[in-house]
């Protein structure tokens, strides 16, 4: 993933923050998780069901509107005397649906989610122990993005105009809660949350911003949107991605 250049600062200052923290914490902690996640969002369910309706008697398999999405996660947390908690982590969630046509064409979409996240939380108790629980707040800066390809078969009526690498940047809220059980050091970590959106913008086509600005977005009415792309007015599929996340990993406790 690129990140943009704000994205990048913000990560430098709360690693910043982080590394000065650190000098007055009791433990720290690195973690690495396997991230499950169904991939909602609103606009992209709009749109597989405009999809699968306007090309309903071509199909053999719909899209799916709502696919489930693995990834993965690093992290690094510190906590004071007084339980408070600071981490920096990045983490990444991607799926994948497709639409089967009649001839044996494909056309699928890949969702990912994915950024840095600065994090905020509490625990009473002693990361050395063999459990401890945390509940936290946090706000994710990263990119999403989607691409669409097409395999053509026999008849490759739908053309190209879905075909590309679409992206742009999010801004997320996380509410969770983590617990880790285990030795003193290497612990099982188990994690839930849910991730609501604070800014959403469109996906675009970097490629087709300016040589054809009508494509460069996939429009959710898309039975509207195929027939006269120079003229739709309408929504598109932005960067609603939202949803509950389950996360299971390893974390390594240290004492400071």
């Amino acid at each position: 993933m690129i990140l943009s250049r704000p994205a990048i600062r913000v990560s430098f200052v709360s690693l910043l923050v982080l590394l000065s923290f650190s000098g007055h914490a009791q433990s720290s902690s690195l973690f690495f998780n396997t991230n499950f996640q169904a991939i909602n969002s609103e606009s992209f369910q709009t749109f597989a069901g405009e999809y699968n309706a306007f090309m309903s008697s071509d199909l053999t398999e719909d899209l799916k509107p709502k696919p489930m999405g693995i990834g993965w996660g690093l992290g690094w947390n510190v906590a004071s005397e007084e339980g408070l908690l600071f981490g920096i982590e990045y983490n990444k969630v991607r799926s994948k649906t497709s639409a089967t046509f009649n001839d044996g064409a494909v056309r699928e979409f890949k969702l990912s989610d994915g950024g840095f996240r600065f994090i905020f939380g509490y625990t009473p108790m002693d990361m050395d122990d063999n459990f401890y629980l945390y509940p936290f707040l946090g706000a994710t800066l990263g990119k999403n993005r989607l691409v669409s390809a097409y395999t053509p078969g026999s008849n490759n009526f739908t053309g190209e105009m879905l075909t590309g690498n679409y992206s742009e940047g999010s801004l997320k809220f996380n509410l969770g809660a983590r617990a880790a059980i285990g030795s003193e050091k290497i612990k099982l970590l188990l994690g839930l949350e849910y991730i609501a959106n604070v800014i959403t913008t469109n996906l675009v086509d970097e490629e087709k911003r300016t040589a054809n600005p009508f494509t460069s977005s996939v429009g959710t009415d898309y039975d509207v949107f195929a027939n006269s792309p120079e003229l739709y007015l309408g929504n598109y599929v932005d960067t609603d991605f939202k949803g509950v996340r389950f996360s299971v990993g390893l974390t390594f406790d240290f004492g400071l």
